[in-house]
């Protein structure tokens, strides 16, 4: 049996396990998401936790300029600080006790930490060299939380762009807004119970295909991936099993 998600594949054989993987995860981790798990699960059970959940084609997390749009050279980049694990806490999803355990975690961590809520597997189930029935696709229960989590911060952005206006808003990426009038947004990100950090941000600039806005915030250069729709046709393993 074979099991792929967006960072793993997993080779489960009769005496054995093999795990592949494109990055590495500490113990402090996976430690911290089995608290994470938990916690959710115990809110859930105890009636505090909502029924009503987002849906992926719902949630809003980004507002990009337009194609054509002219982009200004310098403006200000309001960042919400640690987005994910404070919209847990503030919509009662977890308790003080594991945002406290998730924020102990580094950056990167903290991330995969709430992105493991949304882990989906591609199971493929082999005899011999045989895929037997039809590949499955298996999500994490869990799932709708991480869904409620990115609604969530996306409202707070959505309200922070209508109330710097048009002539102040360049555009918004995730968690971070960029914008002529930071303390617009700063004031109605603060309302919505986050902290944030105000940053200049110059040489704002698209790359030639159009795929990239690189800029430079804190002396460091940087960019964002504008999204694409690719279509993706890998190979299976028991196409490359036959091809070896």
């Amino acid at each position: 049996m074979i099991e792929r998600t967006a960072y793993a594949v997993t080779l489960n054989t009769e005496r054995r396990r093999y795990y592949f993987s494109d990055g590495r995860a500490s113990e402090q981790l996976f430690a911290a998401y089995n608290k994470l798990r938990s916690n959710i699960a115990e809110r859930e059970g105890l009636g505090l936790l909502w029924d009503k959940h987002a849906r992926s084609k719902d949630i809003r997390y980004h507002q990009l300029p337009d194609r054509g749009e002219v982009l200004p050279a310098s403006c200000w980049c309001v960042d919400i600080k640690a987005a994910y694990p404070t919209s847990a806490l503030l919509t009662g999803l977890i308790d003080e006790a594991t945002y406290r355990v998730v924020m102990e975690l580094p950056k990167a961590e903290r991330l995969k930490c709430f992105g493991m809520l949304a882990t989906r597997k591609y199971i493929e189930t082999f005899e011999g060299l045989t895929l037997v029935g039809d590949p499955e696709l298996v999500e994490n229960p869990l799932r709708k939380w991480y869904l409620d989590l990115c609604a969530y911060v996306g409202m707070a952005m959505e309200e922070a762009k209508d109330t710097i206006g048009p002539a102040g808003f360049h555009l918004y990426w995730v968690d971070g807004i960029f914008t002529q009038y930071p303390y617009r947004a700063l004031g109605v990100l603060r309302n919505w119970g986050y902290q944030c950090s105000v940053d200049p941000v110059d040489n704002i600039r698209r790359s030639a295909d159009g795929r990239y806005i690189h800029y430079r915030k804190g002396g460091k250069e940087t960019y964002l991936c504008v999204p694409q729709r690719h279509r993706i046709t890998g190979l299976t393993l028991r196409d490359k099993m036959k091809d070896g």
